[in-house]
């Protein structure tokens, strides 16, 4: 799946003046923007996807970003298919993006563009069946002593809030910390999950729930890690997605509305434009 347009702020409100929408309609631009030069238009133009909130406290003095997210390698729009988008083309899309955050009217608004390769992405299935794994025990926890900071967090819509606890939208930092907190059983299962399969310790994990200003996956799952040398096969990463997708489809809390989960694996293809 990709791309993403995750606009990134460095607290939990927009700038004065700008509504969700008009920061909707920016990420929006961007999107054709990077269809059009990266030709994604001419083999999925329909896949679009936009998230609006703050950054991670530990970047948050960076400034805002507008990260565009998508994936690469064979299969990730057509069956056949390797896509991997150049340097001028990503350099094409950066700058006309960049174009638009100058006069976005959000102070110091950057455009990062990251490539993912080796990655799994799954929309959810509700009626998906339990996973099975292709490799044996041994084979999964000989790839999991070579993972290394592996982190999962999850990100909740404002509608995911409403929708299974009929609350509004949270205001305050401690307002939302409250509300995110029964989620915390979704990624403290996932980690539990991933460290009978893995044979990494949770202790070892990092895990997290943001709600987000604006989204269009009520629940989007993300999972990252490095790995020393090896890539995780395909095989393993997709049973780790499906896992993700099963303890989302079984938990109350994220039973309901559009969830998707990620899988990636060491650095991306990364370019900033500011």
């Amino acid at each position: 799946m990709s791309p993403i347009a995750d606009l990134q702020l460095p607290g939990t409100e927009l700038p004065s003046g700008m509504t969700t929408e008009d920061a909707r309609a920016l990420c929006s631009q961007a999107l054709d923007i990077t269809h059009s030069e990266l030709g994604i238009d001419k083999l999925d133009p329909m896949d679009h996807e936009v998230r609006i909130g703050q950054r991670n406290p530990e970047t948050a003095n960076e400034g805002s970003v507008l990260e565009i997210a998508l994936t690469g390698g064979p299969g990730t729009y057509e069956e056949g298919v390797d896509f991997r988008p150049g340097t001028t083309e990503i350099e094409l899309a950066g700058t006309q993006i960049q174009e638009l955050c100058t006069k976005s009217g959000i102070p110091g608004l950057t455009t990062v563009i990251k490539v993912w390769y080796e990655t799994a992405w799954k929309p959810r299935n509700p009626y998906a069946p339990p996973p099975v794994p292709k490799l044996s025990e041994e084979e999964m926890a000989k790839y999991g002593s070579i993972i290394r900071d592996l982190k999962i967090r999850l990100f909740l819509s404002p509608e995911a809030l409403v929708h299974v606890s009929g609350a509004s939208t949270p205001e305050s930092t401690s307002t939302r910390h409250n509300e995110a907190e029964p989620y915390s059983s979704v990624t403290k299962e996932v980690a539990e999950r991933f460290s009978k399969i893995l044979g990494l310790s949770v202790e070892d994990m990092e895990t997290e729930v943001i709600i987000t200003l604006d989204a269009d996956a009520d629940f989007s799952l993300e999972v990252d890690c490095q790995t020393q040398e090896t890539p995780i096969p395909t095989e393993l990463r997709d049973y780790l997605a499906d896992v993700a997708e099963e303890i989302l489809n079984d938990n109350l809390l994220t039973q309901e509305g559009e969830a998707e989960v990620w899988f990636r694996q060491g650095e991306p293809q990364e370019k900033r434009f500011e």
